[in-house]
């Protein structure tokens, strides 16, 4: 188990709509978050969108019932580096692009004209690539520093107030490390705005109100054995997926019913999902819509391209995909983020 030292100091309800959800992946420090589209009365316009560091570029896909359109209808672009992605409550996109060092929010349901409404400009160099945003419209932007005398370094992230609010700094948030490199890879609220963080390795924390009390939190340690993306479910399950690591832990979902029910304390019950069909291997960043779980994974060479599955959260072990995107017409070549939304 990887150690990390936590520092303490001063996925939305969504059965017939859509969860806070999030999860990094396509490479270090890659995350997503989608919250409820709101539709006014009128029937809503939903799409799945995914960065994508190999086209340079954030692709959409309209989805029917929960399931994604087999080629993007809209292809957002003008990135070098594009990571994570979120959709916040004000159903903006928010997309961190690693090279140039900013996080570039769009208006809701950024075609493929888009430019950014407004840009915020980063300030780090190492571990970026994670973006969440909480329900009440607070922007977090992660990355890496070291922390100790020892050489650890340790996953922060920079709080900034919501879109309307003027995105202005808050505060810095340090959610501890430990020897090597810990980079932030998954942020994800529910409805109570309760997070759940992913560093890497077994450990998956769940802190309670962190702009108030970081040392407030509940170390989550059984479950995967190197989980990337992490995101709540409709009924409070935690989603992750697993990048496994030996023959008892191939990659895989895990999914975490009750995180505080378990043999021992910190140690839930769980589950597992894998593909009956193209191989889970390298699975990143994950979503949801209540219904489905969305998930990524890097580059398949017989399929020519990235892959994008979509599963039934209530079945166990293999199982076929309700759906797939993948092959050359899809547009996915090293998938990052990816969110819900308008």
């Amino acid at each position: 188990m990887t150690a990390r030292v936590f520092v303490g100091f001063g996925s939305l309800l969504c059965a017939a709509a859509f969860a806070a959800c999030a999860a990094p992946g396509g490479g270090p420090g890659s995350s997503s978050q989608s919250y409820a589209v709101r539709t006014g009365g009128a029937p809503a316009t939903v799409h799945l969108y995914v960065s994508d560091r190999g086209t340079k570029a954030v692709l959409r896909y309209p989805m029917t019932d929960g399931i994604p359109a087999a080629t993007p209808d809209a292809v957002v672009s003008g990135f070098m580096d594009p990571r994570g992605i979120a959709i916040g409550p004000d159903q903006r996109l928010y997309v961190v692009d690693d090279t140039l060092k900013v996080v570039a929010i769009y208006s809701p349901g950024p075609g493929s004209t888009a430019k950014p409404v407004r840009t915020l400009p980063i300030k780090h160099q190492y571990g970026m690539g994670t973006v969440g945003v909480d329900p009440k419209g607070n922007l977090y932007v992660a990355y890496t520093l070291n922390c100790t005398t020892d050489g650890f370094s340790c996953g922060y992230t920079d709080v900034y107030s919501s879109f309307d609010s003027g995105s202005k700094f808050i505060k810095t948030l340090n959610f501890g490390g430990g020897p090597g490199s810990t980079v932030i890879r998954s942020l994800a609220w529910n409805r109570a705005g309760t997070l759940v963080e992913e560093s890497g390795g077994q450990t998956v924390v769940v802190y309670y109100d962190p702009l108030r009390d970081m040392g407030s939190n509940y170390p989550i340690f059984c479950g995967s054995a190197d989980s990337w993306g992490v995101t709540w479910g409709a009924g409070n399950e935690i989603f992750e997926t697993d990048l496994g690591g030996d023959p008892q832990h191939l990659p895989a979902v895990d999914v975490i019913p009750n995180y505080l029910k378990g043999r021992i304390n910190n140690c839930p019950s769980f589950y597992t999902i894998t593909s009956a069909t193209v191989p889970l291997s390298i699975p990143r960043t994950i979503t949801t819509n209540g219904q489905y779980i969305y998930l990524t994974r890097e580059y398949d060479a017989h399929l020519k391209s990235g892959v994008v599955f979509v599963f039934d959260p209530t079945k166990q072990g293999p199982q076929k995909p309700i759906a797939t995107i993948q092959g050359p017409n899809s547009g996915l070549v090293a998938p990052a983020g990816i969110a819900i939304g308008p």
